[in-house]
């Protein structure tokens, strides 16, 4: 391996793990593969973890100066990551650590139940998740990946393996893929965008699936050879057809031309296509600054708002069920939410009212109403999303 090629790959490294956290997993395995490759062909062990020591330091300088900054601002120098297991750093050995990092710590890693909680999904089907984001995927749907991806990416997958050409190429990245989909399955919620490290590595293999075929098929017989390139045809015109479709559909449901075109401003063009937009623009022109709103079932999608914001892993489940526990008595709600070290709530609602239906009793929930009532003043509702500002949590 050239020390040039060593240094310039480090380099782009630390820039992709700086700009997008999903980098951190391919910059583990790429280290972890330097030494592999070099150590097996060179049979050095010594000068191979020397290569992966200089390629994860030159990363790490790369990316520093973001670290850095999160370190600054937050305690934590991979913010969001692992905030709690930062906060319990910096907590250690100090008395009253704050009810939403107990509430963060709740919240179950395990994915079969949360999405047997969330969406009602069976464990066969959470745990075909990496088959179902290539036809499944819908934008703008937590269920459903919240994305679109090419089914032809998982489809032609197979045949790339119909011969051994290049095949040190394709181990390489079949074992990238099956590695950085298993680490984002488990660590983190399932969306496309964050396994889009792949896909290059898909397409790839995908093409080469594609040439094989059409080799094989070329060593049949004429009426065998046409058919197969026919059909193989066909297939690509169908599926290249799915983007051309999503193009259209995407472009006329999120309608960009108008804003394009100054025919609507930027806050009209948000609100038609941010649910929850609206909230906050009135969160940031009608409170003052020095608000703290907590933000539930909104997916940790904060960036519009001008105030400080927090959130929990759990999206907010956890808070309402240490919410529900407390609402056995008027005393101990109170001093929950005064715990919480919140003014408001942001909350999408339908979510919400889902959630305590599908998870408590008729009798528990209205128990829990009649204090949200007292303490939960609504000051704002739009597309299913209210501004609760929450009262008397600090009066005896």
């Amino acid at each position: 391996m050239g020390a040039k090629w060593l240094i310039l790959s480090a380099a782009c490294m630390g820039l992709a793990a700086g700009c997008k956290y999903n980098a951190l997993i391919a910059w583990l395995f790429l280290n972890l593969m330097i030494v592999f490759y070099y150590s097996r062909d060179t049979k050095k062990e010594l000068p191979a973890l020397r290569y992966g020591v200089v390629f994860f330091a030159i990363a790490l300088l790369v990316v520093s100066p973001w670290f850095i900054k999160n370190y600054i601002q937050t305690g934590n120098p991979i913010y969001p990551l692992f905030d709690h297991f930062f906060k319990f750093l910096h907590h250690a050995g100090k008395k009253g650590v704050s009810i939403a990092q107990i509430a963060e710590s709740g919240w179950t890693s395990n994915i079969f139940q949360r999405r047997e909680i969330m969406f009602g999904e069976s464990f066969l089907k959470t745990l075909f998740i990496p088959i179902r984001m290539f036809f499944q995927g819908k934008d703008a749907s937590n269920q459903y990946f919240d994305g679109v991806l090419n089914p032809i990416l998982i489809t032609m997958l197979p045949f790339a393996f119909l011969n051994r050409e290049l095949n040190r190429d394709k181990v390489f990245f079949l074992l990238f893929l099956v590695f950085f989909l298993f680490m984002a399955y488990f660590l983190t919620v399932i969306r496309i965008r964050y396994i889009l490290p792949v896909v290059p590595f898909l397409a790839i293999l995908s093409v080469i699936g594609i040439k094989n075929i059409a080799e094989w098929t070329g060593k049949k017989s004429s009426q065998v050879r046409r058919a197969g390139l026919i059909g193989i045809f066909a297939v690509m015109i169908i599926f290249i057809a799915f983007n051309f479709l999503y193009l259209k559909n995407y472009f006329k449901e999120i309608g960009t031309v108008r804003y394009i075109l100054n025919q609507e401003t930027r806050d009209e063009f948000l609100s038609r296509n941010v649910g929850s937009y609206p909230a906050m623009q009135y969160i940031n022109e009608n409170l003052p600054d020095d608000v703290r709103v907590f933000l539930m079932f909104l997916g940790r999608r904060g960036y519009y708002l001008n105030r400080p914001y927090y959130h929990e892993r759990s999206f907010g489940m956890n808070t309402i069920n240490n919410m529900v526990k407390a609402s056995a008595d008027k005393q101990h709600f109170r001093a929950y939410l005064q715990s919480l070290d919140c003014t408001h709530i942001l909350m999408r609602t339908e979510l919400v009212n889902k959630y305590l239906h599908d998870n408590f009793s008729e009798k528990t929930i209205f128990r829990f109403l009649n204090f949200v009532k007292e303490y939960w003043n609504p000051i704002y509702e739009s597309n299913g999303y209210a501004v609760m500002e929450i009262t008397q949590a600090s009066h005896p």
